[in-house]
């Protein structure tokens, strides 16, 4: 089960959209939920970040994304996806201050 803060690879759908292989995501969706629910909410990590304004992304670094570079998540980008659709296990997991800064600029987003 997803926990809020983990951070997660989506299961690549072949044939369909744009989705990288094992793209990464940060869980936002309260944990009970995540076991009482089918979906999830989460924000996508990107390498990059450049397309979107700085002040809208966290920077997450290589240990929390659990990979050799750092990302960003990326705060405009709000998903649901099937629980199905994350690969079991968590890749990473967010450090309490990352995810607080992440909370703040969802918030923002959603102007609460």
């Amino acid at each position: 089960m997803a926990e809020r803060g983990d951070v997660v690879r989506v299961k690549r759908r072949l044939g369909f959209g744009n989705e990288r292989s094992g793209e990464r995501v940060a869980v936002l969706q309260a944990t009970p939920l995540n076991a009482a629910l089918p979906t999830t909410i989460v924000v996508p990590l990107d390498l990059g970040g450049k397309s979107v304004h700085p002040s809208l992304t966290v920077r997450v670094t290589a240990k929390e994304a659990g990979a050799t570079v750092d990302h960003v998540a990326l705060a405009t980008q709000l998903h649901v996806v099937l629980l199905d659709r994350l690969d079991s296990g968590r890749v990473g997991r967010l450090n309490p201050r990352t995810l607080a800064m992440l909370e703040a600029k969802v918030r923002l987003v959603l102007d609460l």
